[in-house]
């Protein structure tokens, strides 16, 4: 989307506390609690259908370690949502 003129992309903070397990917003923990169920390589057995088991992680090491990260930031929340606001209330004033 950040290709499209006139279009600002807001990138949201990542894993960034010194685990990279969780997300910290200005010193906050953004306090997400579901942790990653995707965002690794893996190959799929077609012979085995939909099944779970058809489906083998590439590294499964990497998907080890995901699967202990927190899955995104939860921007529902209060706490995350105001660490956008200057950022969208600048972009508003821009477009007046």
């Amino acid at each position: 989307m950040g290709d499209i003129p006139g279009v600002t992309l807001i990138e949201t903070p990542g894993h960034s506390d010194e685990t990279r397990k969780k997300i910290i917003i200005n010193g906050k923990d953004c306090r997400v609690t579901k942790k990653m169920k995707s965002g690794w390589d893996e190959t799929h057995d077609v012979n085995l259908g939909h099944k779970e088991k058809a489906f083998t992680a590439k590294d499964p090491a990497l998907k080890k370690a995901m699967k202990k990260k927190v899955a995104g930031h939860y921007l529902i929340s209060r706490s995350c949502f105001e660490y956008y606001i200057p950022t969208i209330t600048d972009y508003i004033a821009s477009k007046l």
